[in-house]
């Protein structure tokens, strides 16, 4: 099933040298977990792509394919197991 998002998106079009592009009101299509296809809302409506099937987004920034992979340094004690974190532990 492909799902519709329209909204503001922000995305890399390419990595050497790193390029952004910005549409205040975008359409991002998924299927799958993967993205078919990302257009202004005028170009997706030209490809003949009906707007109201999507879920609106509006207030929101879609960042396709972004991964949050930081971690804090007080994360670093609980990332391998079990262990107990001490960050908030004032007598260290």
């Amino acid at each position: 099933m492909i799902s519709g998002f329209r909204g503001r998106i922000l995305h890399v079009t390419s990595t050497e040298p790193v390029n952004w592009q910005y549409l205040e009101d975008g359409v991002l299509l998924v299927e799958n977990d993967r993205i078919l296809d990302l257009a202004s809302s005028g170009e997706m409506t030209a490809k003949g792509f009906d707007l109201s099937s999507c879920r609106p987004c509006t207030g929101d920034l879609i960042v396709p394919g972004f991964i949050d992979a930081h971690v804090h340094a007080p994360q670093i004690d609980v990332i391998g197991g079990d262990r107990k974190s001490t960050r908030l532990n004032s007598s260290h």
